[in-house]
């Protein structure tokens, strides 16, 4: 036992005199929040740094870089030493940008530190899944999956984000289409959806097809459940109208087709049955039967008619017979040169059959043709294909003069300006052109029985009938004289201003009846003076006849751009109300009053009335004033009758007439002694370095229901105050649409505690937040070293390790980079000096920050999620 004890000290003085062999190897520099290895050959020493720029575990040897600086290493086994000194320098700041993109389009990432380079390293990566601008941080998306993104300052120190591609493929399928066609298209990303720009051209009908419409470009998008979209822009081409024509024709005709659209080519199905000039739409019928005539325009649409080609009667006669005949007498005749048996042969004049006849084989003769007129002969009226028979034939009357002429004048002599007036004779008995003469002012003007023109005022008009007109008596007849005079009535047209209810007053003068036009909103559309509600701006027409029954018009504008209402309560109905005009601006939530009246009596009911106001958002109030009976408790009340301005009902007002009724809300309006006051600041906490006030935020005083009581505007050293306030329970709300806030704690004044200060806000520009906030009790936070985090980027389990900690428990937390809290646990610090790990694996891929805080420690640091 004894040679034992000897030999075991001998070997502990033996190591003990061992030479440390040196040098320290590993990195002599490292950024903040990096690890990394220092080594040495002779194994079983102890590691150490005193510097609060770098901490190291003292039986591994890893480093991690806490801030910016130079430390010293110290490995020390038994009496021997060996230092290295190690120098920290500065990460970037966290990457900030979208964490995906879509194959084929861009983002951009940007970093608050600048001068650094851009990389998308190929370690752990997919190669061809993205690639970045060194300068700008422009990043394209160049296929599906996830590529982690770098940004490289000068000293080698960097930051990372991972960045998703999602697929994106083109749209496939054609590009136009004419109306009613259908449109299938395709797209290799499955499980998106299918939409059109305008509906109204081509519309989307089920699974990839669409429907056009009508001719337009339209714009179809594919959205793939990623959120990637892309698009095809599909031109719905011209479609040609409704093909215009008779659609039938006879062998032998020919007629013409046309298209409202120009450009097309006419086709036929059947060329010889009825062939058709592919340019000019003529269709020429050769034989017997249908043909399908198409229009085609150069896109390829086109429309279709079908054209029925049928037989004609064989043979054409000429008509004959046809004169003159005395009035009295029975007639003359009008014949045809042949017929052909069992051939119906109509005579016509004025487009109208007058008498028909069936043929014979031999020649037609049709007695006491009375009717004065041009006559022709068809064959077969009433069929599709009919033959006109050669020749026409004119019967005519010749009337009988008597000494009883007279002549008929319509209208009559008295007429309207500009009115065409007719001079007929009647009674003549055989006054034909040229025997009978009309005479203006003396001077002949035209022969004939009827006479028109459009007269002066004054014209003498006359006729005379030449005794040697046919059918005439010996002695020649002077017709009546006439005497023309010719009305003109001038109407005239005012407006004037709204009254008190909003009625204005139209006016026109000059004539005998009146009629308005539009009559929308008049009292009477027939009146000389009508009134006129509501008075939107409008152009009104009046015609005036007088009692000739001439016409003139008169136009005048009526200015309707206004805000107006009633106002009803109970009580008593008197001119004791006022009525403030009030904008509204959506961009701050904010109220000015821009105008204010009183109100006046419309049959009994208050009515306010505020014209030409400027476009915006609008809201009324109206307020009692003074003690009127059986009206006492009414509050102050907004449009449609609310007590809160907050919750008043406002109106786009443009440039016409809106009403804003109000009927009032009956309540109380208290007020007090009672003040309620705060800050609000930006920073870690009222009066310290990093603390700044915020000006020109709005705030809202709110009672216990929520209703906002009024606003006020932080000054230049962050205050804001309310006064004058009641007893009861308040909240302070502090507005800025960029933040979320959280309102004050319920505030509650009394006679005994009518003033509450330190009602006071923090803005933390770092999460988006505003927060109540006691400036009198923020803790100063505890720099901390020795603790490390790895591997940084995670792909889930993360170490922390620390060393020459106070014990205790302490709360691990991670938050995204909006601040919302998404990981939480506690952890018994047992000993100075430990490491546990924690499991990230239910994190999205990105940027996070990590806090671990107890009683002694408060540690941050930027934390990096990737893929495995």
């Amino acid at each position: 036992m004894k040679n034992l004890i000897i030999t075991i000290a001998a070997f502990f003085v033996s190591f003990s005199s061992f030479a440390l062999f040196g040098p320290i190897t590993g990195t002599g520099s490292i950024c903040t929040g990096s690890t990394d290895y220092l080594y040495e050959d002779t194994t079983g020493g102890t590691w150490s740094c005193t510097s609060s720029h770098l901490s190291i575990n003292p039986s591994s040897g890893l480093i991690s870089g806490i801030s910016a600086g130079t430390a010293i290493v110290t490995y020390t086994i038994g009496t021997d030493v060996l230092t290295h000194p190690v120098t920290v320098t500065p990460s970037p700041a966290v990457i900030m940008g979208p964490t995906h993109v879509c194959q084929g389009s861009t983002i951009t990432l940007l970093d608050a530190t600048p001068g650094g380079t851009w990389s998308d390293p190929a370690t752990g990566t997919i190669a061809g899944v993205l690639s970045v601008d060194s300068v700008t941080g422009v990043v394209s998306g160049l296929s599906s999956g996830t590529k982690i993104v770098s940004y490289t300052t000068a000293n080698g120190c960097y930051s990372v984000m991972p960045i998703s591609v999602y697929p994106s493929a083109p749209i496939l399928g054609s590009a136009s289409a004419c109306p009613d066609d259908t449109m299938i298209f395709s797209n290799a990303v499955p499980g998106g959806t299918w939409t059109s720009s305008l509906p109204g051209i081509a519309s989307y009908y089920y699974l990839s097809t669409f429907v056009a419409w009508s001719s337009g470009t339209t714009v179809i998008s594919y959205n793939t459940s990623a959120g990637c979209t892309t698009t095809k822009t599909v031109t719905v081409l011209p479609m040609p109208s409704a093909i215009l024509g008779t659609p039938s024709l006879c062998l032998g005709s020919t007629t013409t087709l046309a298209d409202m659209v120009p450009g097309g080519v006419w086709t036929s199905s059947a060329p010889l049955v009825a062939p058709v000039g592919s340019a000019s739409g003529i269709v020429s019928g050769i034989i017997s039967g249908p043909s399908i005539i198409t229009y085609t325009l150069g896109t390829g649409c086109s429309v279709t008619t079908t054209i029925t080609v049928g037989p004609l009667p064989s043979s054409v006669f000429t008509v004959t017979g046809g004169g003159s005949y005395c009035a009295g007498g029975t007639g003359t005749t009008i014949g045809l040169s042949g017929s052909v048996p069992g051939t119906v042969y109509g005579l016509f004049t004025g487009g109208t059959m007058y008498y028909y006849a069936l043929g014979t084989g031999a020649p037609i003769s049709l007695s006491a043709i009375s009717l004065p007129g041009v006559y022709s002969i068809i064959a077969n009226p009433g069929s599709t294909c009919t033959t006109t028979m050669s020749g026409s034939a004119t019967v005519s009357i010749t009337p009988t003069v008597t000494p009883t002429d007279s002549i008929i004048v319509s209208p009559g002599s008295t007429v309207c300006q500009g009115t065409m007036v007719y001079f007929t004779v009647v009674s003549s008995g055989g006054g034909t052109s040229p025997y009978y003469v009309w005479f203006k002012n003396g001077s002949a003007v035209t022969p004939g029985i009827t006479f028109s023109y459009i007269p002066a005022n004054g014209d003498v008009l006359f006729g005379i009938l030449s005794s040697s007109a046919p059918c005439a008596s010996p002695a020649s007849v002077l017709s009546n004289t006439i005497t023309m005079t010719v009305d003109v009535p001038t109407v005239t047209a005012t407006a004037s201003p709204a009254s008190c209810g909003g009625t204005s007053t139209l006016t026109a003068t000059g004539a005998f009846a009146y009629s308005w036009l539009p009559p929308s909103g008049l009292a009477c559309a027939t009146c000389g003076t009508t009134s006129l509600f509501p008075p939107a701006s409008a152009i009104y027409t009046v015609t005036g006849t007088d009692a000739l029954g001439c016409s003139d018009t008169a136009t005048i504008a009526v200015d309707g751009n206004r805000i107006y209402g009633h106002i009803s309560y109970t009580g008593l109905s008197t001119d004791t109300l006022n009525v403030w005009l009030i904008q509204f601006n959506p961009a701050d939530s904010s109220i000015a009053a821009v105008d204010s009246q009183y109100t006046c009596m419309d049959s009994g009911s208050p009515y306010f009335e505020f014209d030409d106001v400027t476009a915006g958002n609008y809201m009324v109030k109206a307020a009692l004033l003074g003690t009127i009976p059986g009206t006492s408790g009414y509050v102050p009340t907004y449009s449609l009758s609310s007590p809160h301005w907050d919750s008043a009902v406002t109106i786009a007002h443009g440039s016409s007439a809106d009403a804003m009724n109000i009927t009032m809300v009956y309540g109380t309006v208290p007020s007090g002694p009672g003040f309620i006051a705060g800050f609000i600041y930006a920073g870690a906490g009222k009066a310290t370095s990093g603390d700044a006030p915020v000006q020109g935020m709005l705030i809202y005083l709110q009672d216990a229901l929520g209703h906002t009581i009024t606003s006020a505007i932080t000054d230049g050293t962050g205050a804001y105050s309310f006064s004058n306030i009641a007893e009861g329970s308040y909240y302070v709300y502090p507005e800025n649409y960029k933040y979320y806030t959280t309102t004050s704690a319920l505030i509650t004044l009394s006679s005994g505690s009518d003033t509450v200060t330190s009602v006071n806000f923090k803005q933390h520009t770092t999460f988006g937040t505003i927060t109540p906030y006691d400036f009198t009790k923020v803790p100063q936070p505890v720099i901390t070293t020795g603790l490390s985090l790895y591997p940084n980027p995670t792909t889930g389990n993360l170490n922390i390790q620390w060393t020459n900690q106070a014990t205790g428990n302490a709360t691990i937390s991670v938050s995204d980079m909006t601040g919302r809290e998404v990981y939480t646990t506690s952890y018994r610090m047992n000993a100075a000096s430990g490491k546990t790990e924690i499991d990230l694996g239910s994190l999205e891929n990105g940027m996070y920050l990590i806090n671990i805080k107890s009683d002694k420690v408060l540690y941050s640091d930027k934390l990096a999620r990737i893929s495995n």
